[in-house]
Parts: structure tokens; C-alpha cells; sequence
């Protein structure tokens, strides 16, 4: 645990309103909601910020303003700060020693900033540059021979650290006002709602969280150190993001639809292995003692079944289970259900494994042009931050089909839609999503039929989603057995597909296989579930 030094001098006990200092604090704590790697800010604890790090890992951040008028270098770094009763220097008191001074807890590692009104000059600019990109650039021997000479000869940390240290973990950064301050953390603000809590929020009540945040971090910054813990004194990441969850869900102007989800799986993985363009998953669901578990299974295709059959304005105007709503129900009578049971597997799938949002299968109900040939649609982050579009195609072999036959007919399928179709389907796609409840994206560049549907190859990914009987599949049934069986279907499938259009191998393909002792029990079952 981070030891506090009790002394309010200089610190809390000299505070009287709101100082650039409150607001950089803020600043941080608005980054923290952005990144799980700062899990607390402290205030007035250590330094004049401390940011708290998993892993024991703490930075220091001192805050200077007003303190030089002409820009920082190292003279200015190295000045004496305090002063004697009869007005000498006080040894060690520059703000680089008292910087360094910080790391003396053996049980942490003690990292620093410096944060300043006024630009750094000289050497010292090379402090400008971000840690991770600092070993392609020069600089950094002669600064750190600088600062060990302004420390001189005897100086050292507490933890035996001198320059070298220092000019590693140091990052200097600068805001010329408070102005800048605020607006980057208002920036800050409005994408953590978006992101974490997929609502969008007004410039005014951005501007109105920021608000009420600072007041938060003035608050522990006024706590006295003799009376109050370390803990009094830090906004921790929870603390701050339950903050901005309460202002978000009275404020809010335009909830995003597609949430980070933390359901349960439908089914979980059992291997995912990578050959070139294509990516082979098995699923499965386990059992209980001896007896699969169907009902599992039924009960998550219920809870998961609305964000494939409703529309993103629909799911965001109802605050209840809305899997449960007549008007859901009546929807879904309109598709056989071994349509509903794939398309909503295939559909928790790609939510729970990747960053992605759906584009509803009832969003293209419109289109009476022609057969849509594809089953799910889904906008995901690719490398790069750019976004990928996954199409998917679903089987559900009932028990009394011929399960290869089935997989002809789906090759048959996926070599229309992927080399006649998807020229054109790109537009029906375009003019069916709906950007207001959606987060970011850039895959509109890709749906454009200015360009060819071939020109962006890599930013499309097809994916088949079977699940069949497997006569064999028990309790007792082993892990190889299952990756085996699935494999061989897997091959079956490619080699088909092959077979039709060698082109497949140019082609980024996704095969997800989920085998079942019985699908029609689970068909029977979801039946009973969502029409009694």
C-alpha cells in the first residue's frame, strides 16, 4: 500500500479554489475511464497527482504553473524552489530533485511527469516524447548526462536511482491554459459514454459532467492527510465510471443498441485453429453429470434471441426483457425456428468473442428485390482500428436431415452469395444499417459499388455456422473425438466450396461447427419455451 507523508504543507492546507491543478487531475481521471491501465487518481497524496497502476506501479506527477515565465529548461529544472529562515537555498529542493525524491518505496515502481502552463525547451523536449517511442529518436544520452550533473555527485533516490531512471520514466506534457485542459477532457468525457456506456450525451451535459467530476477531484484534493486515508484520496476507476453511469442514464440523449454484453454463452469454444484465409472453430455445451444441457442452451437462445429480430430503435426504447413481449414472439412465428436457433447462436458468437455490432436480419425485411442468400451481418474491429464486415450463412440440421447434403446445398449457397450476389448486396447492406445506433465505424467505404466488392477482399470475412446431430455424442464422449468430428465436417465444407469456385481460397472464411446429441429436442424445447 502506497505510504502517504501526513504533512498538509504546502499541499492541501494551502489550497482555496479550483487551480490548473484541479483540472489536469480531472484530465487524468478522464483518460482513466478510457484505460484500465490507470486503476486511480490521487490527490494531494504523494505529489501533487498520483496515478495508480496495476502491478504496483505508480506516477508522479508534479504541476507547475506560474512558475517560470519564458518556458522550462534545464536551469530552470534545476533551480532551487525553497529557502532558509536566513534566505539560502535549501539544498535538494529543485523540482527535478524533489521528482526523483519520490522514488523510495521498495515495493512499488515509481514512475513521474511533469505538467507545465509553459513549453519545455532544450534537451528537456526530448521528455516530450512518448515513452514507446523514444528509441528511434536522439537525445537521450546527452540529456541524461545533463541531469545527472544538475543532481549532483551525491544525489540519489532512495531506491538507488539517479538521471538514467529519471529520463526513462519521465513523460513532460504541456497545456498552454486550462481552456485546453477542458476541452480534452470534455473529448474525453463524451467518447467514455459512448464506449462504456454506449449512450450519446449533449455538449451541455458533457460540459456538466466535467463539471461535476472536478468538484469530485477538488473534494479529495481538500481532505486533510492527517485525518483521511489514502484511499479517501484517490478517484478510483470503479468510483469514476459508477459517476459517469449515473449522470449518463439521467441524461443521455441517444442510447447505442448494441452494448457490450454480458450474457452467458450459448455455446463455448472447444479449439479455434488458423489456416491461411480460413479460421476453424468448434463449439459445444457440456453436461451435467450425464444429462446435456438443453435447457441451457434454450434459455440463453431466449435471452439473446432480441437482437436478432429486433430493431436497434426497438431495443433501445425498452428498458425490460423485451425476449419476453408479444410483439417479439408474433415476429418470430414468422421463421421456421431452426432459422431463429442459428442466426441467434452464430449471433452470441461474434458478440461475446469480438468487438462487434449487429446489423438485424429485419432490418433488410423490406427488400422484396430478391433472395437475400446471407443469415447475419455484423460489423467488427479489425486491425488497424479499421472495421470488417462478417456476413454469415446458418444451417440447423434437424436429426431427419442427411447432414451432407445440407452442407452442398450451403456451399451452393455461399458461392452465390460471395461471387454474384455481394457486388450488388453491398448496397442493400449500406441502406439497411442504421448509423444512429451504432458506434464509429468506416465500413461504409467498403459497401460504396463505385468500387468492386474484389477491391476490399480484406476487409470481408464469410462465415458458416452449422450445427447437427452427432448419433455418437455422450457424457462420456472425449475432447479429440469432438475436434476430430468437427474438423472432418470443416474439410468437407472447404473442399466443396472448392470444388464449386477455386476463387474461395482468395476469399477470408470463418467455419464454426456445433454438434448436439439431438437438435430437434433443443427445437422442441425452444418451442415449448417461447409460444406457451
Amino acid at each position: 500500500m502506497y505510504q502517504m507523508d501526513e504533512n498538509n504543507g504546502g499541499g492541501v492546507g494551502a489550497k482555496k479554489g479550483f487551480f490548473f491543478q484541479d483540472y489536469v487531475a480531472t484530465l487524468f481521471a478522464s483518460e482513466m475511464l478510457l484505460d484500465n491501465r490507470i486503476s486511480g487518481v490521487g490527490c494531494e497524496i504523494g505529489d501533487d497527482i498520483d496515478l495508480f497502476h496495476p502491478k504496483n506501479i505508480v506516477t508522479h506527477v508534479q504541476v507547475k504553473t506560474g512558475t517560470v515565465d519564458n518556458g522550462w529548461n534545464l536551469t530552470e529544472l534545476k533551480a532551487c524552489r525553497n529557502f532558509t529562515q536566513d534566505n539560502k537555498p535549501k539544498r535538494y529542493s529543485s523540482v527535478l530533485h524533489k521528482s526523483l525524491e519520490l522514488d523510495k518505496d521498495t515495493n512499488l515502481v515509481s514512475k513521474f511527469m511533469m505538467v507545465t502552463d509553459r513549453v519545455v525547451k532544450g534537451p528537456l523536449s526530448f521528455l516530450e516524447i512518448p515513452l514507446e517511442n523514444r528509441a528511434a529518436k536522439t537525445g537521450r544520452d546527452q540529456l541524461v548526462k545533463s541531469i545527472n550533473s544538475a543532481l549532483g555527485k551525491n544525489f540519489i533516490s532512495k531506491n538507488g536511482n539517479r538521471a538514467d531512471y529519471w529520463v526513462d520514466n519521465t513523460l513532460w506534457r504541456v497545456f498552454c491554459s486550462t481552456e485546453l485542459v477542458v476541452l480534452q477532457v470534455e473529448h474525453n468525457l463524451r467518447a467514455a459514454s459512448e464506449e462504456l456506456l454506449n449512450c450519446v450525451l449533449t455538449n451541455e451535459s458533457v460540459r456538466q459532467l466535467g463539471e461535476i467530476l472536478c468538484n469530485r477531484i477538488y473534494g479529495k484534493s481538500q481532505l486533510c492527510k492527517k485525518t483521511y486515508s489514502v484511499q479517501d484520496k484517490t478517484l478510483s476507476r470503479n468510483e469514476a465510471i459508477d459517476l459517469l453511469r449515473d449522470f449518463a442514464l439521467k441524461n443521455a440523449l441517444l442510447p447505442k443498441a448494441y452494448p457490450d454484453v454480458d450474457l452467458p454463452d450459448i455455446v463455448t469454444p472447444l479449439f479455434d485453429e488458423r489456416v491461411e484465409n480460413r479460421r476453424k472453430r468448434g463449439f459445444v455445451q457440456g453436461f451435467n453429470f450425464n444429462a446435456y444441457r438443453y435447457d441451457h442452451v434454450v434459455d440463453m437462445l431466449v435471452y439473446w434471441v432480441d437482437e436478432v429480430f429486433l430493431r436497434p430503435s426497438e431495443l433501445t426504447a425498452n428498458s425490460q426483457a423485451i425476449s419476453q413481449s408479444e410483439d417479439l414472439r408474433s415476429r418470430i412465428a414468422q421463421f421456421d425456428l431452426k432459422i431463429v436457433t442459428s442466426r441467434t447462436i452464430l449471433n452470441s458468437i461474434i458478440r461475446k468473442q469480438h468487438a462487434a455490432q449487429p446489423i438485424p436480419m429485419v432490418m433488410f425485411a423490406a427488400n422484396s428485390a430478391k433472395c437475400l442468400k446471407f443469415d447475419s451481418v455484423h460489423i467488427v474491429r479489425g486491425n488497424d482500428n479499421n472495421h470488417e464486415l462478417w456476413i454469415g450463412v446458418t444451417e440447423f440440421i434437424e436429426n431427419s436431415d442427411d447432414i451432407f447434403e445440407v452442407i452442398e446445398r450451403l456451399c451452393e449457397k455461399m458461392n452465390e452469395l460471395v461471387f454474384i450476389d455481394m457486388d450488388k448486396d453491398r448496397q442493400i447492406i449500406l441502406e439497411g444499417k442504421d448509423d444512429k445506433y451504432l458506434f464509429k465505424h468506416n465500413i461504409d467505404t467498403i459497401l460504396d459499388v463505385s468500387n468492386s466488392f474484389s477491391s476490399h477482399l480484406e476487409r470481408f470475412k464469410f462465415v458458416v455456422f452449422i450445427s447437427y446431430r452427432l448419433p455418437s455424442y455422450d457424457y462420456k464422449t472425449g475432447k479429440d473425438v469432438l475436434t476430430q468430428e468437427i474438423k472432418d465436417k470443416i474439410k468437407y465444407m472447404y473442399d466443396s466450396m472448392i470444388s464449386k469456385n477455386p476463387f474461395f481460397n482468395q476469399i477470408r472464411l470463418g467455419f464454426y461447427v456445433f454438434p448436439t446429441p439431438c437438435n430437434d429436442t433443443i427445437l422442441s424445447k425452444l418451442k415449448g419455451k417461447i409460444f406457451s
